[in-house]
């Protein structure tokens, strides 16, 4: 069996073991454990994760101190769905061996407790279990992503906000403090009903990609809701500065007049967008 399943073959494996799980009792607790490990791995592999869970929990009655095995079964819990019962797994896991292990170890018993506490619907208890996780690593970023879902799902923005910002701040790579600014200003949008927030914010994303035409889609937005047409306009020209397409062009130069005629009154500037529609496609509204 155990040969099977360093080659791979593990319906082979799986048929081996099977043959000797119920006489495992006749083996030393160790061995018995390890055999039960290895035999529920092998039913893992091939989908057969019902299998899996009863044949851990039987290695996990010959070793109760085990702790592979113990996050295995949980891990299992968690796939299945289970979230209630391995909620309660981890939690005694880590209160069992969680202080004599290094904090990286903590901590990953620490996110493991907390997504299956937000998989059974417990966002509060999740918030507290990541934020002792943030008493270990305060910039860890997959604790503070953790915590960030967390407060989403108990529907606290402003604290989503913060650490939405903070996460930026840390950020690293461009494109991952991008995609935390637009984030932000979503949520600022979104959820909190601020949409000068909003703006600034996508300003600042725009400033690591200025080119980004689903961004100033979303500006363009913003600021048609807030009125603020001077700076719509500037957005309207940057896109129009990517567009191709002739006729699409002429759309954006004409909407640009629009706005500078109807709501700025700056009548040469809009007889100037008239002109560049009008240039692009003789038959638009500007005619």
């Amino acid at each position: 069996g155990r040969t099977s399943f360093e080659r791979g073959e593990y319906e082979e494996a799986a048929e081996r073991f099977e043959s000797v799980l119920g006489r495992v009792e006749e083996m030393r607790p160790a061995e018995a454990s390890e055999l039960c490990l290895l035999a529920g791995e092998a039913f893992q592999k091939l989908g057969k994760s019902d299998a899996a869970r009863d044949i851990f929990k039987r290695a996990r009655d010959f070793s109760p101190d085990d702790l592979e095995i113990n996050e295995r079964l949980a891990a299992l819990l968690m796939q299945l769905g289970d979230a209630e019962d391995a909620e309660k797994l981890y939690d005694r896991i880590y209160k069992k061996f969680g202080e004599d292990l290094p904090d990286s170890g903590q901590i990953r018993l620490l996110l493991a407790l907390g997504e299956a506490q937000l998989a059974s619907k417990q966002a509060k208890p999740a918030i507290d279990t990541f934020k002792t996780a943030c008493e270990l690593q305060p910039e860890d970023p997959a604790v503070l992503e953790a915590l960030t879902r967390a407060y989403e799902a108990a529907n606290d923005w402003n604290e989503v906000v913060a650490l939405l910002q903070l996460r930026s701040r840390l950020a690293v790579k461009k494109g991952e403090a991008f995609a935390l600014y637009v984030q932000t200003g979503d949520v600022f949008l979104e959820k909190l009903r601020d949409r000068r927030a909003a703006a600034q914010t996508y300003v600042t994303a725009l400033e690591l990609e200025p080119n980004n035409r689903n961004l100033l889609t979303k500006l363009m937005t913003v600021y048609s809701d807030t009125q603020d047409w001077s700076r719509l306009i500037e957005v309207i020209l940057r896109i129009a500065e990517m567009v191709d397409d002739a006729t699409q062009l002429a759309k954006y130069y004409n909407t640009a007049a629009t706005i500078a005629h109807y709501e700025l009154g700056r009548f040469d500037e809009a007889a100037y967008y008239y002109e560049e529609a009008l240039d692009n496609d003789p038959a638009s509204d500007a005619a």
